[in-house]
């Protein structure tokens, strides 16, 4: 029998989003300015950075394969993105 192993493939994923996510608080934060919401996102990426540290260290940018995994995951699964051909058994175009 083997002996179960930590998902740590699993954690590293999951901090590499919250880097990720930092970056996009940076963003956000550069648009509202000083502001209420600035302040609160300010916030935000001050307690993710306190726990999960301030860089990563092989990427500073999004990859390609990062993105797609992104936007699959706010579309949801088996949600063709924009671009895709129709559905098998949608209805023909017209000629």
């Amino acid at each position: 029998m083997l002996t179960p192993q930590t998902p740590s493939g699993e954690f590293e994923a999951a901090k590499l989003d919250v880097y990720h996510a930092v970056k996009l608080l940076d963003r956000a934060i550069g648009k509202f300015g000083k502001s209420e919401d600035g302040d609160a996102a300010l916030r935000a990426r001050s307690m993710l950075t306190r726990r999960f540290g301030d860089s990563e260290d092989t990427s500073q940018e999004f990859s390609p394969a990062e993105i797609k995994r992104m936007l699959a995951s706010l579309i949801g699964p088996g949600a063709a993105g924009p671009g895709a051909p129709p559905a098998a058994g949608g209805a023909a175009p017209r000629q």
